[in-house]
């Protein structure tokens, strides 16, 4: 990182970083929910082709 940059505060940044904390937490939500649903899963083969 450059040191001569000027960094932004708190509140210039603070909507990227709940954006980003959001879009994080929703696909870990994402990944649980599917990773439960594949455990729960019962396939019947009623035909075999």
């Amino acid at each position: 990182m450059n040191p001569s940059r000027i960094k932004p505060n708190l509140e210039e940044v603070r909507a990227q970083i709940n954006q980003t904390l959001t879009e994080e937490k929703v696909a870990s939500d994402i990944e649980k929910f599917l990773d439960d649903a594949k455990r729960r899963a019962e396939i019947i083969v009623l035909s075999e082709v």
